[in-house]
């Protein structure tokens, strides 16, 4: 096959480069060229390691961060229910200056709206709670905090994996470019025989299958 095409994912890349390495390990005319990819397959293969590891803390952390959003949203209900009862009216003024928003409503919001809501209703429950509220609006700051936090760590662990993505496709260019250096000094051994040169790079990824023939109907 022709050398891997620069947009396969680095999986293909890994496999391929093997196959390569092996092929030209198992010539002793040509096995020391194989130094030329070993580094770079070496490098592929820890980078792409360090991105697995750094989407697994990403996806962990925006599990962690959306289930402490949901128990904030669960907090925000029972205040509002609180509230209600106290108020006896979703219009009341002291209502609705905890809630501009109804906090059935806010799950609905873009994320940017959600956050300026819950910003919002911990304003107003700071400068004045009553009483009745006052263990309710303490759970839904605690709970706010909990999603503050959780929010934080996901946006870090975001960070991280941006970081290691850029990695992975620096050291998937510098495979690339090893892997045509390699295929140039075989050239070189090889002046004259490219098919030769060619069967080094062989893979296994997007072999077709062999075709099955159709059944022949019994003669009537």
């Amino acid at each position: 096959m022709a050398i891997l095409s620069t947009n396969s994912p680095s999986g293909a890349a890994i496999r391929a480069g093997r196959q390569t390495l092996a092929a030209v390990k198992a010539v002793t005319a040509v096995k020391a060229l194989a130094g030329v990819l070993v580094p770079a397959q070496a490098d592929l293969k820890a980078k792409m390691a360090a991105r697995t590891l750094c989407d697994d803390a990403n996806i962990d952390a925006q599990g962690e961060a959306a289930a402490r959003e949901d128990d904030l949203l669960d907090a925000l209900g029972s205040l509002g229910r609180k509230a209600y009862g106290l108020y006896e009216s979703y219009g009341a003024p002291g209502y609705r200056r905890i809630f501009g928003i109804a906090p059935s409503k806010l799950a609905g919001l873009r994320d940017m709206d959600r956050r300026a809501a819950y910003a919002a209703c911990l304003e107003a429950l700071q400068d004045d709670t009553p009483k009745e509220l006052a263990a309710t609006a303490k759970a839904v700051v605690a709970a706010h905090g909990g999603y503050e936090a959780a929010r934080a760590a996901a946006a870090a662990t975001q960070k991280a994996l941006d970081k290691a993505q850029e990695a992975e496709v620096a050291s998937l260019d510098q495979w690339h470019t090893a892997v045509r250096k390699l295929k140039a000094q075989l050239t070189d051994h090889y002046p004259r025989d490219r098919k030769h040169v060619a069967r080094f790079f062989r893979s296994t990824m997007g072999k077709k299958k062999p075709a099955v023939a159709a059944p022949v109907p019994a003669p009537t």
